[in-house]
Order: C-alpha cells, then sequence, then structure tokens
C-alpha cells in the first residue's frame, strides 16, 4: 500500500516530509509525475548478430489526489489515488 496521503508514504520510504516551494514534499511530486509521464527504451547489442530493444511506459495511466492532508500525516485523503502500471513494466 502506498499510504493514505502523500506524507505517509514519504514517511514508509524513509523521507522527512517537508512543505514550500523547494520542500521535499513538492520535489517528490514533481519526480512522482516525471516517473509516470516517462517512455523507457532499452537497447542491447550483443555481437555483430544479435541485437535486442524494448520501449515501455511506467504506467497507462493515474490518477492522483494532492490535497492538504500531505500536509498532515494524521489527516486522511477523501479520495485515493490510483495508477495503473503498464504490462511491460
Amino acid at each position: 500500500m502506498l499510504g493514505e496521503n502523500l506524507t505517509d508514504f514519504m514517511s514508509q520510504i524513509g523521507m522527512t516530509p517537508t512543505g514550500g516551494k523547494t520542500g521535499s514534499i513538492t520535489r517528490l511530486r514533481r519526480q512522482i509525475n516525471r516517473l509516470f509521464d516517462a517512455a523507457i527504451s532499452v537497447q542491447y547489442h550483443g555481437d555483430a548478430r544479435h541485437d535486442a530493444g524494448l520501449n515501455l511506459t511506467v504506467a497507462t495511466g493515474e490518477s492522483l489526489w494532492w490535497s492538504d492532508a500531505d500536509r498532515n500525516a494524521e489527516q486522511r485523503s477523501l479520495l485515493p489515488s490510483t495508477v495503473w502500471l503498464s504490462a511491460e513494466f
């Protein structure tokens, strides 16, 4: 489980939640959005007879709810966030 809110999730992975424009909450939120929007390309070039590759996305969709609950670890989010991971990932 990812947690009741972003602050709860951060605590679970050992991060200290801090607010503000350059705080850890803002930075992690930006990174989460970048990760779910990423397209990843993996290439393998073996010998002269074999090359392989895979193109994938991490998530096919997401519905992320950000609220004041992220500033208060005791307050639960009213709406759950959902991430649909791609089959390839």
